[in-house]
């Protein structure tokens, strides 16, 4: 008798735990304080501490990380395997809370791991992208509705009193929520795979270049991550920056716009740059051919008012100065400070954009200008000739070509 009440006893409190999961505020607090060091220890010593309740809230160590947006004690907890869809007492999940705090990088980090984008809580009836749109507006609520987005997330679901996203994002008097949130569905790009993209276009791998626009054609449209206001070169003024031809054609072929503009990080500014403009500016005469023959304009002015002539002028890339005199670009041409293609020649080369440009160089690429036509004594806005700027910048055989030539 004994041993069938100790055997029912034993049944019973098996019956309670299972019931009532594991709770451990050690594991808790390591995560809310996001201590990597402290979860790491835990986790070593007990793993299934991974998905352990806390009393409060029903929730897990990842909706700790998650909410407090701490990154690498949420990257050990998915390690360790914690349940990325767990839900709280209220139905909230890690990914709604990362969400609704605008922790992106969390939020990127759980949708890689398999975070479900349509998961409602209990509560509200809303998903993550109903709380990404209730976010406050200066905290990653953009870039977290793009990624939401682009894995599926529905911007018509509806909560329990049937108001979609976009409704929640109207009443957060948020307009750049409402206006992102009434795109067509499927139209964004992890920041990984945009990584992924421009790091393989970067070393010229044309296989995995077209292996990963394959699997995710909108990349080809894609722009450099980190430029603010999504103003970053695209994979084509790479392909021509880096003066390969095949995948320029590749990305041509799969819709990229040959006169789209941009801006990369550099000393010489490059706002405005269309693919034709970096590809003056390595002198890669083979793509700049085939941009051309694809619409690419010769005219096309950067924001300071440079064409592609002057940017090759600037780099001394004479071959494809004769590209594109021949193409009928202007050699005439003046920049919004007044600079002939000249004044390019004879600027400055103390600045890491001219590194590696001979003098005879510079006196080639003059004395090419000059010979097809090029202006010699125009002055920029500040009254200053392209001899002048070639003396003021100590460029002798330069200058002499010039003045050579009937320049003052």
């Amino acid at each position: 008798m004994k041993r069938a009440l100790r055997t029912l006893l034993a049944l019973s409190l098996l019956v309670l735990i299972a019931a009532f999961p594991l709770r451990a505020a050690p594991i808790h607090d390591a995560a809310k304080n996001g201590d990597r060091e402290e979860v790491v220890r835990l986790l070593q010593s007990d793993r299934k501490l991974v998905n352990a309740r806390d009393e409060a809230h029903g929730n897990t160590p990842l909706h700790w990380a998650a909410y407090r947006g701490h990154m690498s004690a949420a990257v050990e907890l998915m390690a360790y395997g914690a349940d990325v869809n767990a839900k709280n007492n209220d139905g909230y999940t890690p990914l709604r809370d990362a969400a609704y705090k605008g922790h992106v990088k969390i939020v990127e980090s759980l949708l890689r791991h398999g975070a479900r984008v349509d998961e409602k809580d209990r509560t509200y009836g809303a998903t993550a992208l109903h709380w990404a749109a209730n976010a406050s507006q200066d905290k990653g609520q953009a870039e977290i509705i793009g990624l939401l987005m682009f894995l599926g997330a529905d911007p018509r679901a509806k909560d329990k009193e049937g108001k979609t996203p976009i409704d929640w994002a109207s009443s957060n008097g948020s307009k750049d929520a409402v206006r992102l949130l009434s795109r067509t569905k499927g139209t964004y790009l992890l920041a990984s795979q945009v990584n992924e993209f421009f790091d393989a276009l970067c070393r010229n791998d044309v296989t995995k270049v077209k292996a990963l626009a394959a699997k995710t054609p909108a990349l080809v449209k894609a722009r450099e991550a980190g430029i603010p206001g999504g103003q970053g070169f695209t994979a084509l003024h790479f392909a021509a920056e880096r003066g390969n031809r095949e995948i320029a054609e590749f990305l041509i072929e799969k819709g990229a716009d040959v006169n789209a503009t941009g801006v990369t990080t550099s000393d010489f500014s490059t706002e405005g740059f269309t693919p034709l403009h970096c590809a003056a500016f390595d002198g890669a005469v083979e793509v700049a051919d085939l941009l051309i023959s694809k619409g690419a304009r010769v005219f096309a002015l950067d924001t300071f008012g440079r064409t592609p002539l002057h940017i090759a002028a600037f780099r001394a890339k004479k071959d494809m100065l004769a590209l594109l005199l021949s193409k009928r670009a202007n050699i005439g041409a003046k920049t919004k400070e007044g600079e002939t293609v000249l004044h390019e020649v004879a600027a400055t080369l103390d600045v890491m954009a001219r590194r590696g440009i001979s003098e005879d160089e510079l006196c080639q690429a003059a004395a090419f200008l000059i010979e097809k036509g090029a202006p010699l004594n125009e002055k920029d806005r500040y009254g200053t000739t392209p001899l002048m700027a070639a003396t003021k910048n100590r460029h002798k055989k330069l200058a002499e070509v010039i003045r050579t030539h009937g320049g003052r």
